[in-house]
């Protein structure tokens, strides 16, 4: 604005006051009023940049406290994250021993069927003993009967051992051929799959290197599924079909029955915890969760189930 006073003064000097005492107040007036809108421009440009730069630390200030907000927010949901990880960490390990209590206790009860009838044995020829005693029977009699004793307290014995060797827990991966494993969990299983016709079609030389006890735990549980479905059906002809395959896109394993398979509204949820088609029959609906933990999270596999023209179809996949 000064500049603009010292121009016109100038313009004045400069050119000798060549005006009438009329025009020179008319020039003197316009000058006023055009100094005026100027001062009053610079004003309100002064004023609106003054309010710009209060406005731009307002801004700031926000910016600041909604950053502070959010880190904040941040790590309460962090924390939050983590204490929801630690409580399913948790559940899941709650979940596991509540499985693993609940197959020791299928377990038990196999092994008392595998025991009733040879103890029945047993006591049937102690009563022969007893009464061959009475009546003095030949001693090679009685030696035939103590050896059938031995024979029964063996088949015992042994029962217990292929219990241990398949349940044995331990932490450290090894070598092992499925057929092995899996011929073993059906033998154990004799008594449950009674009545039911198992199909093999397994390669005898694929194996894997992974925790042995794991993978029992879940064929038991998918071939006492299979095993009561065909029996809650009332199916005739009852058949579980298990296969083992080596692709190139991993190692399979595959439990299928023909019960007539799942039912369209249970496949999503069939792993879910607590979820149970069986619940007439007492069933907890932990089984195949616990299975998908242990295939999935422990043995860094996959579980899946599927329909076919016969049933239910679970395939197990380890990488090669």
């Amino acid at each position: 604005m000064f500049i603009w006073v010292g121009i016109f003064i100038l313009y004045l000097i400069l050119s000798g006051y060549p005006y009438t005492f009329a025009e020179f107040l008319t020039l003197i007036a316009a000058f006023l009023v055009t100094t005026f809108v100027m001062y009053v421009y610079e004003r309100v440009k002064d004023s609106e940049k003054n309010r710009l730069i209060i406005y731009g630390q307002m801004l700031e200030k926000e910016v600041e406290v909604k950053t502070l907000d959010l880190q904040n927010l941040n790590k309460k949901l962090e924390y939050r994250i983590k204490e929801e990880v630690e409580q399913r960490l948790e559940q899941e390990q709650m979940l596991l021993r509540q499985s693993r209590m609940a197959s020791m206790g299928e377990m038990i009860d196999t092994i008392a069927h595998q025991w009733r009838q040879p103890l029945m044995n047993i006591n049937a020829v102690m009563m022969n003993l007893d009464r061959g005693i009475e009546t003095d029977k030949k001693h090679s009699e009685l030696k035939e009967k103590v050896l059938e004793i031995f024979s029964l307290t063996a088949h015992m014995s042994h029962t217990i051992e292929d219990f241990r060797d398949l349940l044995k827990i331990g932490r450290d991966k090894h070598y092992f051929i499925l057929d092995d494993i899996i011929r073993g969990v059906v033998k154990l299983l004799k008594n449950n799959l009674k009545g039911i016709e198992i199909e093999y079609d397994i390669d005898e030389e694929v194996g894997i290197e992974s925790y042995q006890s794991e993978l029992t735990q879940v064929l038991i549980i998918l071939l006492n599924n299979a095993a009561e479905i065909l029996h809650l059906r009332n199916i005739s002809d009852r058949h579980i079909f298990i296969t083992v395959r080596e692709e190139y896109q991993g190692i399979f394993i595959e439990v299928e029955d023909n019960a007539g398979g799942v039912a369209d509204e249970d496949l999503s949820k069939i792993f879910d915890p607590y979820y149970t088609t069986k619940k007439q029959t007492g069933g907890t609906g932990l089984g195949l969760y616990i299975s998908r933990i242990i295939i999935e999270k422990n043995m860094n596999g996959s579980i899946i189930v599927s329909n076919t023209e016969r049933g239910a179809l679970f395939q197990l996949g380890f990488s090669g």
